[in-house]
């Protein structure tokens, strides 16, 4: 069950047993009322558990809505006895100052989309308190003087900054020059394999049930969610190779697919060229450079013989987890692995990362097993320094893409933050050419401040630019129409008004004269007095009104009034039923007759 839902049904439990406290003291003083020695022992005894209960519910209310007081001050490395760095840091003063240095930790880390900013140092002590425990943001914000969000977001900020380092410092090329050397060091503990440099294997983390893709996460083995990760231990204790996350159904072998480990041992054994190879449970697939424990069904007595000598060389890579979990207690902390909320993992990554360099700090378990010693930590920096992404610093420790925006003693206020930031975007700014050729500018926008830019800019450049699109179309498909149009003076497109001229006159050459009985006499031309005659000659052949109103009397009459073929109608219908009732009749007797 979840850390909150459990403290949310003990806060409604203590609020019951406090209810029924008082209402059992209530109850007593009515009932021992005449008893007064047995009902003040009865009364002390119930106002005992109440207060109990009381302070119960105070304490379950702070936990669930704490209410915290800060002053936003910072909290340095000094600040912390060296007990207290070590039980809660996991690093000693010195370690931690040297691993700032390594880490390329700022003097100010800046969150991302907010003009806010945390030190550096304050931000990794953050890191390294938050890692270790299982303590709520809260408590952080308790120790760290800040609120919960600002502690959230510091954490955060830093995470990603040791992140970037962690992805690339975890892979077996850099291990490969001293690869050889491994493999001789574990042959001269007694390993039987003589080209083995170290192992693989694979483990798992629980997690809450994910909201999306619940099915590619459950581990049907386990019964539950989990993330998967692959690693390989050197005999120096260290993380030779991390890949991961993988869902929960993954298993082993498609892990080592999806890593190409395979393939990447193989290219270093040929540059190296001598053999080399791992060695695995019964889970891999065997192979050149990567050999396993055999099945048991299947093996054979030396087979299992070998197996059995290899097993405690091969634990190695548990005693490597086992430290991984005792370190940093929070990435095995299911009730804080929320895969679609958190970056759970970052978080695993980064720990692998501080898990090797507790290593080179402070030695592990296997490196007096096997006799080798780690590096130190200058030295795995070194190892892996070449493939970290670049970030300019400035001598204090300052990112330089931020400088030009505060000073090294005060935060630039909002007003110039946004002042900067939209003159950059009107520096930047792509020019359109009117009929929707869009011109891209010789300048074009870095990562940097393209990430800065609005998304209601954004939508500007694109609204403009759909609208000189539509502009370009409109005025394609009207210089389409009007060169279809044949045009009088000359080749190119008519004025609205020579236009309407025109087709003015070609339809008054074209009209037609149409005569009044009903035939239709086109007329190309017609003078004006020779046309003013034959209108005089047609008028002349239209009846008059007064004949016209008397011939139309005469149809009329001959037509029988609307009474009269009602009346008519009325009788055909009497004549019909009549008919119908004589045949029914008929065929009713008939029926009879025939019974």
């Amino acid at each position: 069950m979840p850390q909150r839902k459990g403290r949310a049904l003990e806060l409604m439990d203590v609020k019951k047993a406090v209810q029924e406290i008082e209402v059992m003291r209530d109850f007593v003083r009515l009932e021992f009322d005449d008893m007064p020695e047995l009902l003040e022992a009865m009364e002390k005894c119930l106002e005992e558990n109440l207060g109990e209960c009381r302070a119960e519910e105070k304490e379950l209310l702070a936990w669930w809505n704490p209410r915290v007081v800060v002053a936003n001050e910072a909290r340095w490395i000094d600040g912390f006895t060296e007990d207290e760095l070590r039980g809660c840091f996991r690093f000693g003063a010195d370690q931690l100052r040297e691993l700032m240095g390594l880490l390329e930790i700022p003097a100010f880390l800046w969150a991302r989309g907010s003009t806010r900013r945390f030190r550096g140092e304050e931000a990794f002590l953050l890191l390294l308190r938050r890692l270790p425990g299982r303590e709520k943001g809260v408590h952080h914000a308790v120790v760290f003087d800040r609120s919960p969000p600002a502690t959230s977001k510091m954490y955060n900020v830093v995470l990603h900054h040791v992140y970037q380092h962690a992805r690339v410092a975890m892979l077996l090329e850099m291990w490969e020059e001293a690869l050889p050397s491994f493999a001789d060091d574990l042959h001269g503990c007694g390993c039987p394999l003589p080209h083995c440099f170290g192992f693989i294997d694979g483990t798992m983390f629980d997690i809450c049930r994910p909201v999306v893709g619940q099915e590619a996460m459950y581990n049907g083995w386990k019964r539950k969610h989990k993330v998967k990760y692959q690693c390989v231990v050197l005999p120096n204790f260290m993380i030779g190779d991390w890949y991961g996350p993988a869902t929960g159904r993954a298993n082993d072998a498609t892990m080592l697919d999806d890593s190409h480990l395979v393939p990447r041992l193989q290219g270093m054994r040929a540059r190296l060229g001598q053999q080399i190879c791992l060695y695995g449970d019964a889970a891999y697939p065997t192979s050149e450079v990567l050999l396993r424990a055999p099945k048991v069904n299947n093996a054979s007595a030396e087979e299992l013989r070998l197996a059995e000598k290899m097993s405690k060389y091969r634990e190695s890579v548990e005693w490597i987890f086992g430290k991984l979990g005792e370190l940093w207690p929070f990435v095995t902390d299911v009730t804080r692995k929320a895969t679609g909320s958190r970056a759970t993992g970052k978080e695993d990554c980064v720990a692998a990362l501080l898990t090797n360099y507790h290593t080179c700090a402070y030695g592990g378990v296997a490196n007096s097993y096997f006799g080798v010693r780690p590096p130190s930590m200058r030295q795995y920096k070194e190892m892996y320094a070449a493939h970290v992404p670049s970030t300019s610093f400035d001598s204090k420790g300052t990112n330089t893409h931020h400088q030009q925006n505060i000073n090294s003693n005060s935060k630039p206020s909002v007003a110039e933050y946004h002042q900067q930031h939209r003159q950059q975007n009107h520096q930047q700014q792509h020019t359109i050419s009117s009929i929707g050729n869009k011109t891209i500018s010789s300048s074009i926008p870095s990562a940097a401040s393209a990430r800065k830019s609005s998304a209601a800019a954004y939508h500007q450049q694109h609204r403009q630019e759909n609208h000189q699109q539509h502009r370009q179309e409109n005025h394609q498909q009207q210089h389409t129409i009007s060169s279809s149009i044949p045009s009088a003076a000359s080749a190119t497109k008519p004025s609205a008004a020579a236009y309407h001229q025109q087709h003015r006159q070609q339809n008054h050459q074209q009209q037609h004269t149409i005569s009044s009985i009903g035939k239709k006499i086109i007329i190309s031309s017609i003078p004006s007095a020779a046309y003013h005659q034959q209108q005089h000659t047609i008028s002349s052949s239209i009846p008059l009104a007064t004949a016209y109103h008397q011939q139309r009397h005469t149809i009329s009459s001959s037509i029988p009034s609307a009474a009269a073929h009602q009346q008519q109608e009325h009788t055909a219908c009497i004549s019909i039923v009549s008919s119908s009732s004589n045949n029914n009749n008929s065929n009713r007797w008939n029926s009879r007759a025939f019974s």
